[in-house]
């Protein structure tokens, strides 16, 4: 009888057949085999190039096992026992099959699926370079007296109308945040905000977000100083920045937590944030009115009196104008934290109560990353599982369903629609692209990317095409394929 994984899996993995374990980055195997294939263990590190040499070594139950065998759709393989060595094939996507044969002559057969890049071109450089290689190789605007190094913990990305590709990042060694446009041929890089003399200041290297609006302009949200900033740019003008908190509604001293940002329908962003009331955290809702003025309202939901409310993720607005997004509410009628779907229309909130249950576990520790997929249909990405909304008014009548996409939880990742949904998380030093196998009901289909730190993640789909492009962090820079 052959067992065959239905849901691709990922890339790196370890030995089993040894009491040693080798060490490189694991990737674990997602699907009916997982229980006797734990995944595959990679030695390298960044993206999958094509033709490269990649040595990988299984990590499996060897009881029982009578004989092990690997085959690819491309490129050559060479291979002893767990350990196979694959000289990747010139082409866009690529799949290594284990097969383990069982001493009863069963076969669990576990395909990994990978998404491979072109390698960067070291001589010629007259030849024409891809986006990812034209950031690896885009001198940075140095503020640490001779380091071009592309560092930092936060990145996000969106494509503009045209399809030209917007992106935000932090550095470390000197925070700062940058700002950076690929039209296409090559990359414009600039430090949007940093220390300075009588200018800028502290920023706060894990949050950098990123939206574009229908003019093609950006806006970027941030904290600087421990105050959430807001910056954007008209055309090749100057850059606006602005700070959204207000004196009577502090940004919460955990500059880490979570902040929700949005665009509605005209391009005028909003911002959720977290206040302290006394010792409690409380949700601010911030709207620009005009250039240099914010409308600030700590929000209280129609749940009992509110003793704290976290917010949890992304801004949503549908063409009315009405912002969605996820928060965590401590409430009288409850006297327990219970996870909602909030609204706030400029007047009054509305919730969607989120019965967690053992399986549907609600809101979680990550910010959840939001898209819409169409018409009062809205998705959002928890570590554990993706909520299916279809919105309808009161906000009480909207229904739900959850779909798990790991066992264990991905922290770090993302989440864009396409048609489908198409998700990035990280796991275990690795990244992986997570799509429906097909459109409409259909399992889950990992895709291997590459390594990363595991520190910030992003993802959007070209508006023609629906490809997916990505940003990370990996061995000191900002990454994009």
């Amino acid at each position: 009888m052959t067992y065959r994984l239905t849901a691709l899996c990922l890339l790196a993995a370890a030995c089993a057949p040894t009491p040693t374990t080798p060490e490189g980055s694991l990737i674990e195997n997602h699907g009916p085999t997982s229980q006797a294939v734990k995944g595959l263990l990679r030695t390298a590190q960044g993206p999958f190039l094509k033709g490269q040499l990649e040595t990988l070594t299984a990590l499996y139950d060897a009881a029982h096992v009578r004989s092990v065998s690997w085959s690819a759709t491309g490129g050559a393989l060479s291979s002893r026992e767990a350990k196979v060595s694959w000289t990747l094939p010139e082409t866009e996507q690529a799949e290594l099959t284990l097969t383990l044969t069982l001493d009863d002559g069963q076969e669990l057969v576990t395909p990994f699926s990978f998404s491979l890049v072109e390698a960067p071109e070291q001589e010629n450089t007259h030849v024409s370079r891809s986006a990812r290689e034209a950031l690896l190789a885009t001198p940075m605007p140095v503020l640490d007296g001779g380091v071009s190094e592309i560092s930092g913990g936060a990145c996000d990305l969106a494509y503009d109308s045209t399809a030209a590709v917007h992106l935000t990042f932090t550095s470390s060694t000197h925070p700062a945040v940058y700002y950076g446009k690929w039209n296409g041929t090559a990359w414009t890089l600039e430090v949007m905000d940093t220390l300075g003399f009588n200018t800028g200041g502290r920023i706060t290297t894990s949050q950098a977000q990123l939206r574009v609006d229908s003019a093609n302009n950006p806006h970027i949200l941030y904290v600087r100083d421990n105050q959430v900033y807001y910056a954007t740019r008209v055309g090749a003008g100057a850059w606006t920045r602005e700070r959204v908190d207000s004196a009577g509604l502090l940004l919460m001293s955990d500059t880490n937590r979570a902040l929700g940002f949005g665009l509605n329908a005209s391009g005028r962003p909003s911002v959720v944030y977290m206040t302290m009331v006394g010792s409690y955290e409380r949700v601010v809702f911030a709207t620009r009115t005009a250039a240099n003025t914010w409308s600030t309202t700590q929000l209280n939901f129609t749940t009992g009196t509110n003793t704290v409310s976290r917010v949890e993720g992304d801004i949503l607005f549908d063409s009315a104008g009405t912002a969605f997004f996820p928060v965590t509410v401590y409430t009288s009628l409850a006297n327990n934290y219970q996870d909602y779907l909030a609204s706030w229309n400029g007047t009054a909130t509305d919730v969607k109560l989120m019965t967690n249950t053992t399986i549907a576990s609600g809101w979680d520790t990550t910010r959840t990353s939001a898209a819409w997929a169409g018409t009062g249909r809205a998705l959002f990405r928890t570590a554990a599982g993706l909520y299916d909304f279809t919105i309808a008014a009161p906000l009480s009548n909207s229904t739900w369903t959850w779909s798990a996409n790991e066992s264990s939880g991905a922290g770090v990742g993302d989440l864009a629609w396409n048609g489908r949904p198409v998700m990035l998380h990280h796991h275990g030093g690795n990244l992986e692209l997570v799509t429906p196998s097909s459109t409409g009901a259909a399992f889950w289909t990992w895709t291997q990317l590459g390594s990363s730190s595991g520190v910030s993640s992003a993802i959007a789909v070209h508006p023609t095409t629906g490809v997916p492009s990505i940003c990370y962090q990996a061995n000191g820079r900002v990454m994009f394929q």
